[in-house]
């Protein structure tokens, strides 16, 4: 008997990137305000929060403060390497000047490595404003290939028509009499699971996979020696084989993800940018 499932389907995501002035060091607010995205319901409170852009990004100068009086404030720059010098007027941000000293003398300019600017260059645009802080961080939402299915180091994977990964299982049995009194049984089934893991944040880069072997077998021999008398033999086995790849470690993407991050005497140094909440994920 053959079992087997194809898996094969796309999920929309919505991940956070840098908007243009922010891929510039360059990051905006407006006074008394907490930066909202697009769909940000006003908030008061200790941290009182609003809509800043609108479904286009354009920047909102609210109406008034979070006091119920009216907004005098305006739209402030700030860039990451020292004071500005004038207002930036581009959409990117790029004709920003600074002027006097760096904020720290040890960044006085964009990574000298060129890792940041090689992770800026993967990094998708901003075609959304409903996540994010709307005026530094924004959307991309696209759509992403699952072929296989996914599932996560336990084994837990999604529930429903879909759930699951490929799975291709062969399953044999055996009767035989060889006369009335001694008869033999044997099953075996043999599994291959193969799908995804630690999944791709952003389109065209790289991604993790799963796979499990699990196999079952069973013998069972009975001879009926009288009426009275029966010998049974049983034995079994069960044993798998399995692993969970992330990017660095997967067959397929291993080399390349490597290849990605700054090399250190041939080996590869993780750099992680960002902080736990809203950060911005690659790979």
């Amino acid at each position: 008997m053959w079992d087997g499932l194809i898996n094969n389907r796309r999920t929309l995501q919505n991940v956070i990137v840098l908007t243009p002035c922010a891929r510039n060091g360059i990051f905006r607010y407006f006074d008394t305000w907490n930066n909202g995205n697009a769909i940000q319901a006003t908030s008061l409170g200790a941290t009182p929060t609003i809509a800043v852009v609108d479904n286009g990004g354009q920047p909102l100068r609210p109406a008034s403060n979070p006091d119920g009086t009216p907004y005098t404030g305006t739209l402030r720059y700030a860039s990451v390497f020292g004071a500005l010098q004038n207002t930036p007027t581009r959409p990117d941000c790029s004709d920003a000047v600074v002027q006097g000293a760096p904020w720290d003398a040890n960044r006085r300019a964009v990574d000298s490595t060129g890792f940041v600017t090689k992770l800026l260059g993967v990094m998708p645009p901003s075609n959304n404003y409903e996540v994010g802080d709307g005026l530094n961080t924004a959307g991309n939402r696209w759509v992403r290939r699952e072929r296989g299915g996914n599932e996560n180091l336990f084994g837990f994977s999604d529930t429903g028509l879909f759930g699951g990964i490929d799975r291709k299982q062969a399953n044999g049995k055996l009767d035989h009499n060889f006369n009335a009194a001694n008869k033999l049984a044997v099953t075996y089934t043999y599994e291959r699971d193969d799908g995804g893991a630690n999944l791709m944040t952003w389109p065209n880069t790289f991604g993790g996979s799963t796979f499990r072997r699990p196999q079952h077998l069973a013998f069972n021999f009975v001879s009926t020696l009288s009426p009275t008398l029966v010998n049974e033999v049983r034995a079994g086995m069960r044993r798998t084989s399995g692993n969970t790849f992330n990017p660095l470690y997967d067959p397929e993407f291993a080399d390349a993800s490597k290849a990605f991050y700054p090399n250190v005497a041939g080996i590869p140094v993780w750099v992680g940018l960002g902080q736990a909440n809203g950060q911005v994920n690659f790979g």
